[in-house]
């Protein structure tokens, strides 16, 4: 009988291996986002911020809001402290803070909105076409 059972159990088991490792594809986290995210601002590289964001039909100014943020952050030798990831609304968006020090010793803080793609933990740069015509709210401000 122990056998028997043994030998059921072993396929379900492997049944239900196989299911997790399919349906749940593991890629780059919140935390090697954010590490990602620092080191191209660290080295001035608008590119690797870009690797950054997930690629969308019709979204523009990826490269300005890249260019924009290495400009105002970069090359600042930022060491990360800590980083803080918070998911309040749903489990494929995640507000992430990190914080240290600029090479000056002066502290650093940033928040991050992140949001998950193809198992990927990726950042929003560039802006979405905005499909149809917004309609008005009835009695809305009213």
């Amino acid at each position: 009988m122990k056998r028997a059972l043994a030998l059921l159990t072993v396929p379900v088991l492997c049944a239900a291996l196989a299911a997790c490792s399919s349906d749940d594809k593991v890629g780059r986290s919140e935390k090697q986002t954010a590490e990602k995210y620092i080191a191209a601002l660290n080295a001035r590289d608008p590119q690797g911020l870009i690797d950054l964001d997930h690629p969308a039909p019709g979204k523009t100014g990826v490269k300005e809001q890249a260019d924009k943020l290495i400009a105002e952050s970069g090359g600042r030798g930022i060491k990360i402290s800590d980083i803080n990831v918070i998911k309040e609304f749903e489990p494929t968006l995640a507000s992430v803070t990190i914080s240290g020090t600029e090479g000056t010793g002066k502290p650093f803080s940033t928040v991050i909105v992140m949001g998950k793609e193809d198992g990927d933990w990726v950042i929003g740069l560039g802006n979405l076409p905005v499909k149809g015509t917004p309609k008005p709210t009835a009695g809305f401000g009213r």
